[in-house]
């Protein structure tokens, strides 16, 4: 990524910002999803029992985002530094 230019550095670190919004509302429906199926099956799904797939699932896509936002603010704060090597 150090031979990237600053515009295209700020281009790549909005796109992967955007992709981590995008998993975040994923997240949280997959979320919703995962609560509703827990309340209707708590015999087999929940605390007690294990998690399924949904639980999993929604979880994954929590950790993705997070992740997501990370490289995003690690590319925006890194392109301080490219512009003083352009310089």
């Amino acid at each position: 990524m150090d031979s990237l230019t600053v515009q295209e550095r700020r281009l790549v670190a909005g796109a992967v910002a955007v992709l981590g919004l995008t998993l975040s509302v994923c997240g949280a429906v997959a979320t919703q999803i995962a609560v509703e199926h827990m309340a209707r099956d708590a015999a087999i799904c929940g605390p007690l029992n294990g998690h399924c797939g949904w639980c999993y699932g929604a979880a994954g896509l929590i950790i993705a985002a997070v992740a997501a936002f990370g490289l995003a603010a690690r590319l925006g704060w890194s392109k301080a530094r490219a512009a003083a090597r352009a310089a």
